[in-house]
């Protein structure tokens, strides 16, 4: 994940679609996306590499990683 990623989106109506958020100060927002993201991996027993700023930049600065 690059350290510099910041995504500031409110869920859609259904609940299942990040819509990006210009207005980061209102409640429906969710001020970092990416912070909850890092967050639910560690929570569910994963890990988070972070990269250089723009080593990700082809995937849109995050890229995933399964084990089976």
């Amino acid at each position: 994940m690059d350290e510099t990623l910041f995504y500031p989106a409110r869920l859609s109506d259904g609940g299942d679609t990040l819509i990006p958020a210009l207005d980061i100060d209102h409640p429906d927002v969710v001020d970092d996306a990416v912070d909850e993201l890092v967050e639910l991996v560690l929570v569910r027993g994963g890990w988070i590499a972070f990269t250089s700023p723009g080593t990700l930049a082809a995937h849109d600065g995050v890229a995933l990683t399964v084990r089976r």
